[in-house]
This record gives C-alpha cells, sequence and structure tokens, in this order.
C-alpha cells in the first residue's frame, strides 16, 4: 500500500495541518500497520475498507498521543473485524 495515499486521506478526514511533516505522519502510518498485522497477519489495507478505517483512526489517535483511548474507544470494533478472518 502506498503510504503518500493515506497521508493524503488522514490528513484530508482529520484536518492535519500542513506543518505536522509527512515523513512523521507516514511514520505513524507504519506503526499502525504493524499493530493490525500483529493481530491479523495478511491484512490487504486496500481490499479490507474496515482495517482502513481502523487504521486511519489510529493513526488519528497516535497524532493526538491518545493510543490508549483507542484501545478502549475501538476494542469492540477490532474484535468483530479480527473475527471476520476465523475459519469455521
Amino acid at each position: 500500500m502506498k503510504h503518500n495515499e493515506l497521508v493524503s486521506e488522514i490528513r484530508g478526514e482529520y484536518q492535519i495541518p500542513p506543518f505536522f511533516a509527512d515523513d512523521r505522519l507516514d511514520v505513524l502510518i507504519s506503526d499502525s500497520m504493524y499493530y493490525f498485522q500483529k493481530l491479523y497477519n495478511g491484512i490487504d489495507f486496500e481490499t479490507d475498507r474496515s482495517a482502513r478505517e481502523l487504521l486511519k483512526v489510529r493513526v488519528f489517535y497516535a497524532y493526538n498521543k491518545r493510543l490508549d483511548e483507542f484501545s478502549e474507544n475501538y476494542a469492540n470494533d477490532i474484535v468483530r473485524w479480527q473475527m471476520q478472518y476465523v475459519k469455521e
């Protein structure tokens, strides 16, 4: 996945100002991708819209230095997302 596409999306959706450097936002994206890949290896953020939305929200929380709140606020959404990959 192209990070510059995500940088642009996140910057626009969450109104992140231009003085916050793209490379710093890119680091937050990489860290968040790693977080989700630990939960389910093989995520395709291009096709899995739920994962992509969770990724963008986590980056926004990271930008605001509120990752502890992300875990609390999105625990149910993350479990629901993971459950779609559980095979019967």
